[in-house]
C-alpha cells in the first residue's frame, strides 16, 4: 500500500500480481472460518480504505476482457482489478500508455 502512496514504482505486470494478492485474500476469506473472517474484516476493510483514496477508476479489467469474462469479476465485487494508482510511477504510466 505504501508503494501505491507515495507512486507505484514498478510496472504493470507487477501491479496485477499485487492485485492477484488481494484476490488471493478475498478468496482465503471466503472459506476462512466465521471467526477468523470477522476478525480480519476490519483490517482488511481499513486497508482497501486507505488504497483506494490513492487509486482511479480503469477503462477496464487489468487483466483484459477475457480475463474478466471468464473469473467473472465485476468492477464492484473485485474493485482492485479495475482501479489503477492515481500517481503511477514511470514505468507504471509507460505501461498504461501501452496497454
Amino acid at each position: 500500500m505504501v508503494l501505491v502512496e507515495a507512486g507505484y514504482p514498478h510496472g504493470l505486470e507487477d501491479y496485477r500480481k499485487d492485485m492477484d494478492t488481494r484476490q488471493l485474500l478475498q478468496n482465503a476469506l471466503a472459506v476462512a472460518p466465521a471467526t477468523t473472517r470477522l476478525a480480519a474484516w476490519a483490517q482488511v476493510r481499513e486497508a482497501d480504505t486507505r488504497i483506494r483514496a490513492c487509486l482511479s477508476r480503469s477503462e477496464e479489467c487489468l487483466w483484459g476482457d477475457l480475463a474478466e469474462a471468464r473469473e467473472g469479476w465485476s468492477p464492484d465485487r473485485n474493485w482492485w482489478y479495475f482501479e489503477i494508482p492515481s500517481e503511477p510511477g514511470p514505468r507504471l504510466r509507460r505501461d498504461l500508455e501501452g496497454w
